[in-house]
């Protein structure tokens, strides 16, 4: 309800009957009504401090006036906005914007452009754009999934080795692509895929070696070891060589000890005055002093009487000093060892 309506609704009559006070009461009335004609000629004249409707309560824009959710006086703080002194031509005053700031006339159509940045923003953007060439991306292959499609590798791929396998069948079914080998063990040879697919026998090439020059030895192949019988005509003989034919025979000879005439002697050699000569040395079967022993034709060796702790005894010593006795003797002789059977 506006201030007019509050004027149209005074009552003319009070229901006291007080003659004075009705007279008053309409004077008042009438005055309101003088005053309510002068507001309403203003607004017909355009006024520009008044809307054509006669709203305004309080200095302030009615709820009616407002759309749905936009500003009431109860959602602005006192002094936020009062008398246009912090807005100009509705917008935010140069004078309450930072330094630097970024204000409409400092954007050209509402949009922010390359030379509205500032020097070194510039600079950085000139380096990006060189440093993407579109021309030089169409020249690079692409990644599917992470890796380089086979359509774009080069004609020379990493070969791999697929292993041994001993058919043509096994071989036909391995997995692999265009630069891949295996080996044939039945065939002895390397076979390397030239094609796709594998399951092709054409596509399969085998690796051929060299013909050796010499395909058997003797009629015989691989590791061959020859007689006089694998060479024809060449039947073993009986020949002769000189010294000087064989290397160093003629040294050792030289170095030997000479050879004696005299029957029971050894070849030796012996010191004397610190110079090595030949010796003949004597041997015997018998225990001769200062003879090398020979064993007898059984094997027997003679050797002469101990008689220091280092030397060999002989069977009369070891007969005499242990004897084997059938029962103890009365008188035992010191020094002999008795041996009873049982």
């Amino acid at each position: 309800m506006t201030l007019r309506d509050d004027i149209a609704n005074l009552p003319l009559v009070v229901k006291d009957k007080d003659e004075g006070h009705n007279s008053h009461h309409m004077v008042l009335h009438k005055a309101v009504q003088d005053h309510d004609a002068r507001l309403d000629s203003a607004i017909q004249d355009d006024d520009p401090r008044l809307s054509n409707e006669r709203t305004p309560t309080n200095s302030s824009v009615v709820t009616t006036k407002i759309a749905d959710l936009a500003v009431t006086g109860t959602k602005v703080a006192d002094g936020t906005i009062n008398g246009g002194q912090k807005l100009v031509d509705s917008s935010v005053p140069s004078s309450k914007l930072a330094t630097n700031a970024v204000a409409t006339a400092k954007i050209a159509d509402t949009a922010v452009t390359k030379p509205k940045l500032a020097t070194a923003l510039q600079a950085s953007i000139d380096k990006a754009d060189s440093a993407v060439q579109p021309a030089a991306l169409t020249t690079k292959a692409d990644l599917v999934g992470g890796l380089i499609p086979q359509a774009q590798l080069p004609a020379i791929a990493v070969t791999e080795f697929l292993g041994a396998v001993a058919t043509q069948s096994a071989m036909l079914a391995l997995a692999g692509q265009r630069g891949d080998w295996c080996t044939r063990t039945d065939r002895g040879t390397d076979w390397q895929l030239i094609a796709e697919p594998p399951t092709t026998l054409a596509n399969w090439r085998e690796r051929t070696y060299p013909a050796s020059p010499v395909s058997s030895v003797a009629g015989r192949n691989g590791a061959v070891t020859l007689s006089v019988a694998d060479v024809s005509g060449a039947a073993p003989t009986v020949h002769s060589h000189t010294t000087a034919q064989v290397t160093g025979l003629d040294a050792a000879i030289a170095a030997r000890v000479a050879r004696g005439v005299t029957a029971w002697k050894l070849y030796g050699t012996a010191d004397s005055g610190g110079v090595v000569v030949d010796q003949l040395l004597d041997y015997s079967a018998v225990a001769n002093a200062w003879q090398i022993a020979q064993r007898y034709d059984d094997g027997r060796l003679r050797v002469g009487a101990a008689v220091e702790g280092g030397d060999a005894v002989t069977k009369n010593q070891l007969d005499t000093k242990i004897q084997v006795v059938a029962s103890w003797p009365a008188s035992p002789v010191a020094g002999v060892l008795y041996l009873m059977a049982e």
